[in-house]
């Protein structure tokens, strides 16, 4: 899940309280460790799995893949058509 900064703790009470049994929120999952606490305790009595996650949106690799993409076809940059992309 993938919310305002402000809203993931939020959001993530409410998936677990649901019993949605895996909860994935991006970095930061709360504002305080104590409030981060607090979440993971109550996904592990309620047996669930939370999980944080660094969505990679902002790291330099991505911004320059995404540059390159927007460049036009006829570009000396331009990847041309992507067709799959993968990373690890």
């Amino acid at each position: 899940m993938v919310r305002g900064d402000h809203l993931d703790r939020w959001v993530a009470v409410s998936a677990v309280t649901a019993t949605i049994l895996i909860v994935l929120v991006d970095k930061p999952v709360t504002a305080t460790h104590d409030e981060a606490k607090e979440l993971g305790e109550l996904a592990r009595s309620k047996n669930l799995v939370l999980y944080p996650f660094q969505n990679r949106r902002w790291d330099s690799d991505f911004l320059a893949l995404r540059r390159l993409l927007s460049e036009p076809s006829n570009a000396s940059q331009s990847l041309g058509d992507l067709v799959e992309f993968e990373s690890q």
